[in-house]
């Protein structure tokens, strides 16, 4: 059963944060852009070649084009949103090339390039909306499926930036860095509203208003709601039969529920915005709870943020920032003790908040010709990490620390372009944590065009993770003692890139990399006293591989993209592959008119390879195929798709939380129709 009462408190909350915002930025006389200043209306009028030369923002922290970047890049727009009926981010991903995604029906997890942990929620991804990292201080969980902060139909543009960015961005972007950009007013023209149907007995609804004042100021303000049943009933295969008569399958505990809000404003070179999400999620069991009974988590996430940026001449243009960021998850459990002193079913939390807030200033110059150099120092204060853990009846604490955690972070880098063919950037950063002490972090690119077509790239990049909180402070008495010591997790990284454009229409990529990771935090098991604990891993772990993509348009409105990942990951002392890494990812995604000016349809197909650990438990290779058919806006105001996914019930069946099997959704369908007006 869903508690919707603290739930509604926080969305009327939401409601506040948002009128303030709009309050705030219309009383303001000063100005700030997004990230980027590059603003596409409509990603379906543009050939690919018109695509390629939307230059990106995130690799270097200013615009450029993707074949300058001195990385890795996917760009994955609005357009692509529409014709594949994403849902959820975590969707979105797992159409890029060398990425895979999972989902315990709780949360999602990132894999990249074939490391993806145990227990890990994205926290070796830098996951940032607008340049505003999301990843919270507790436990480095970057949100991908409904507990995201945005609406999908808010975006405008993904940015992915494979390999390490800790030069410019810190903690957290070891495999890397995805940057969602959300859409201007333009883009809405006035109120859009959309509704859904699906299976689950799913509903989704979005109210958004945008618009532009005749002095150039744009406001943009949205609401949404999502609600789901979720599976009737999830089969878990560690139950059937335990206790004698039970057949495995929980029924009714799937349920789902999610707001979110979000206000933008932006006048001259001030931007100020902010985004809200709460989500209710009902949860298979795990951890010893009663099988029968309900379980349920509450997760919720906001952040404010003022951007101000200034060109101080024609060579060097400053930019700040200030935010405060709040986090909170709350767990219900119930558990059966068989224990007279006890009730009969033990109501057991878990309750984190936190609460930060930071700046950061940012100088872009170029100080000589040739030369395009980013310096910049960022401050971030985590005053509050409240963590604890209790049993409700009797009440008893078994953790309630709340530690506070400063970091401070100064960055450089230059690109210097001694010719029109030859780029080299160079970047170093240096952060100090109050906790574990001091983090360094150089990268290095030669970017060489070849000939007009073709650019090579030679890339080099040292990234870490710092401990989060929940590592490096969490201790229970008699069951987990504090590591003082735990230091920083790192990764040194090699790739060799070619890129090429074929004509106008088609391009390609083959990208070659290898990635040494070390330091990794495990939590482990002392024999001599019988506690748990987290440390460093002696484990030094390689990954070798491959990415081949391709994409092209043929004709006006048919486009289609292909790519193949071979990793492999393992350690490097033993030869032992890595848990949950799969050597091949295959995917194509296809975008075609099958009613000219009418309807469109968008199909992908992806196949991921084995996923196990060393239990032979995990995912089994699968192929996985997705449709959507979406029309065109009728009339300038209305648009309707029907989505399919999973059309052929592939069962990529288990999943893997503890010692217990979940299986995944089978085909579920989508009804969705929106309106501008």
């Amino acid at each position: 059963m869903m508690r919707t009462g603290f739930h509604a408190r926080l969305r009327a909350g939401g409601v506040a944060l948002a009128a303030a915002l709009l309050v705030l930025a219309l009383e303001s006389a000063m100005v700030l852009p997004a990230q980027g200043t590059t603003v596409v209306d409509d990603y379906t009028s543009l050939s690919l070649e018109q695509l390629m030369a939307i230059p990106v923002y995130s690799a270097a922290k200013r615009e450029q084009k993707t074949s300058e970047a001195p990385s890795s890049v996917t760009v994955v727009t609005s357009q692509d949103v529409r014709a594949h009926g994403w849902r959820t981010l975590s969707e979105l991903l797992r159409s890029v090339p060398g990425i895979y995604v999972s989902n315990t029906r709780t949360y999602g997890s990132v894999g990249v390039r074939g490391f993806e942990r145990s227990g890990d929620f994205g926290g070796r991804v830098l996951l940032l909306v607008n340049g505003h990292r999301m990843n919270d201080p507790l436990y480095d969980s970057a949100a991908t499926v409904e507990d995201f902060i945005l609406d999908l139909d808010l975006i405008d543009r993904v940015e992915i930036v494979r390999g390490p960015g800790s030069t410019l961005y810190g903690t957290n972007a070891f495999f890397a860095v995805i940057n969602v950009i959300t859409k201007r007013a333009d883009q809405f023209e006035g109120f859009e509203a959309s509704g859904e149907i699906g299976t689950f007995d799913a509903a989704r609804g979005r109210l958004t208003f945008g618009t532009r004042g005749d002095d150039g100021s744009e406001t943009v303000l949205s609401a949404s709601g999502f609600t789901s049943d979720g599976k009737a009933e999830v089969y878990m295969p560690r139950y059937d039969g335990d206790p004698v008569g039970f057949d495995g399958r929980l029924r009714g505990g799937d349920g789902e529920s999610a707001t979110r809000y979000m206000g933008s404003h932006r006048r001259g070179g001030l931007t100020i915005e902010g985004f809200y999400v709460g989500r209710d999620k009902d949860t298979p069991p795990s951890y010893g709870t009663v099988y029968y009974l309900p379980r349920h988590t509450f997760d919720a996430r906001a952040f404010v943020e003022a951007r101000y940026e200034h060109a101080l001449s024609a060579k060097a243009t400053l930019a700040a920032r200030l935010y405060y960021d709040w986090y909170k998850y709350v767990g219900t459990y119930q558990y059966d003790l068989e224990d007279p002193d006890f009730p009969e079913f033990l109501v057991n939390k878990d309750f984190s908040q936190s609460e930060s807030v930071g700046g950061e200033l940012q100088l872009s110059l170029k100080p000589a010709s040739g030369h395009a150099a980013t310096v910049g120092l960022e401050y971030r204060d985590n005053y509050r990490q409240l963590m604890q853990n209790y049993n409700v009846d009797p009440r008893y604490y078994w953790l309630d620390i709340d530690p506070a955690t400063q970091i401070f972070g100064l960055y450089a880098q230059d690109e210097y372009r001694p010719s029109d063919r030859l780029g080299v950037t160079a970047g170093l950063r240096y952060d100090h944590y109050d906790s574990f002490g001091e983090a360094v972090s150089p990268r290095l690119a030669l970017v060489y065009g070849l000939d007009a077509a073709t650019t090579l790239k030679l890339l080099y990049g040292e990234a870490f993770r710092a401990p989060n909180a929940n590592e490096f402070y969490y201790e229970e008495e008699g069951v987990v003692k504090r590591n003082p010591d735990l230091k920083p997790e790192e990764i040194v990284t090699y790739e060799l890139v070619c890129e090429r454009q074929f004509g106008p229409n088609w391009r390609g990529s083959l990208a070659g990399f290898l990635n040494r990771a070390t330091d990794m935090i495990d939590q482990l098991y002392d024999e001599n006293d019988g506690m748990y604990y987290f440390d460093n891993s002696s484990m030094d772990i390689k990954a070798r591989g491959f990415e081949l993509q391709t994409d092209g348009q043929l004709g006006k409105s048919t486009r289609v993209g292909a790519s193949y990942s071979y990793t492999k990951t393992e350690d490097e002392a033993t030869g032992e592959v890595l848990e949950f890494a799969p050597e091949h990812l295959f995917k194509v995604n296809l975008i075609a008119p099958l009613l000219p000016e009418a309807v469109l349809a968008g199909v992908e197909v992806q196949y991921v390879s084995d996923r196990f650990n060393t239990n032979d438990r995990g995912y089994k290779g699968h192929w996985l195929v997705n449709a959507t058919l979406f029309s065109h806006r009728w009339k300038d105001r209305w648009e309707a798709s029907l989505s399919a996914y999973n059309l052929f019930e592939a069962e990529y069946d288990r999943d893997v939380i503890g010692d217990f099997e979940i299986l995944q959704d089978g085909r579920v369908l989508r009804a969705k129709v929106s309106l501008r007006f």
